[in-house]
């Protein structure tokens, strides 16, 4: 009877004929996770809005104190100019009063959906944060899609006024911690001052400690393929509630985002190291433990002995098994 050894050896060579990324060597490689990056600037991202200045050109103003007016046309503020890395550059809504003349003198406020795509999924690991040119919206919604826009979940409510603005409580900001995924509305930024470069945060990192990273439950909390902001009422002055509507007012109420930044990390689910190494444009994983698929969520051909799991902890990368592993374990 032939030695151990050599009946192995002898197994990997035939299987080696029909499998040819077969390894007869036992791998000891662990879960494999993409390092974190700003997913709104340095990953094959798409931005849309769905309200733009600038078609016909038209003027807007500052509220006081800065008080100036400006002219706003097609190049001005376009929606790449939020995800550019300077803070210079701007995107920019219509103003309401363009709003409202361009909706039949509408009683709606002024609404604008700004959408960023990944074109994949990504985990949102860390901080989200809005940097406003304009003031900030008195009521927001920040949603995220985990089917390239398919459907939509609400990850937070912002408002002057929770209770006014959706009938629910505020939560403070503080005291959202570790396993909190409830949905809060929070009121800590969405004051109308300052006017220019004020904040919106976001942080997935107030809810989960690295020791629950692999958590079912959390890893569908943070999966994405898209962000959406739903801005639904401007920061304004209070003089919108006159009788009737002035232009030289109403020109005064628009949104404006000067940058997005979205910290997160490429979702491989523990089987991937890069996106698209080395070119590192974020749009397919580079699967490993026998997986495939621009999020590595499938076995490849030939490796389906078991059926495909994600990472479950740091040291349970749960790879595909092949034909060849499942012979050497009955050996």
């Amino acid at each position: 009877m032939a030695p151990r050894n050599q009946v192995i050896t002898i197994i990997c060579s035939i299987v080696a004929a029909f499998i040819t990324e077969v390894s007869c060597e036992c791998s000891s490689a662990g879960v494999c996770m993409p390092g974190p990056v700003n997913a709104a600037r340095l990953v094959d991202h798409t931005v849309n809005a769905t309200s733009t200045c600038g078609d016909p050109p038209a003027e807007y103003c500052r509220l006081k104190p800065l008080n100036q007016c400006f002219m706003c046309n097609k190049t001005t503020h376009t929606v790449e100019k939020m995800t550019d890395g300077n803070l210079g550059t701007s995107w920019q809504s219509v103003t309401w009063w363009e709003w409202y003349i361009n909706n039949n003198f509408t009683d709606e406020p002024l609404k604008v959906n700004v959408t960023i795509s990944f074109n994949k999924s990504y985990a949102l690991t860390g901080e989200i944060r809005v940097t406003f040119k304009s003031p900030r919206p008195y009521k927001m919604i920040l949603e995220r899609s985990m089917d390239k826009g398919m459907t939509w979940s609400p990850l937070q409510y912002y408002a002057d006024d929770c209770n006014d603005r959706f009938g629910i409580p505020s939560t403070p900001v503080e005291s959202i911690t570790d396993g909190d995924f409830s949905l809060h509305c929070v009121e800590e930024y969405s004051e109308t001052t300052p006017q220019e470069n004020g904040f919106v945060f976001f942080d997935s990192l107030r809810r989960y400690t690295k020791g629950d990273f692999w958590n079912r439950t959390l890893q569908e909390y943070f999966t994405a393929t898209d962000l959406r902001l739903q801005m639904l009422y401007p920061g304004t002055d209070g003089l919108e509630n006159v009788d009737n509507k002035v232009e030289n007012i109403f020109n005064q109420y628009f949104y404006g985002i000067s940058d997005l930044r979205v910290n997160a990390r490429c979702q491989c689910h523990g089987h991937g190291e890069y996106c698209d190494f080395p070119y590192y444009e974020g749009k397919d994983c580079d699967c490993e433990h026998n997986t495939e698929g621009e999020d590595c969520e499938r076995c490849k051909p030939l490796y389906n002995n078991k059926t495909w799991m994600p990472a479950t902890s740091d040291s349970e990368p749960n790879p595909c098994e092949g034909m060849y592993l499942a012979i050497t374990q009955v050996i």
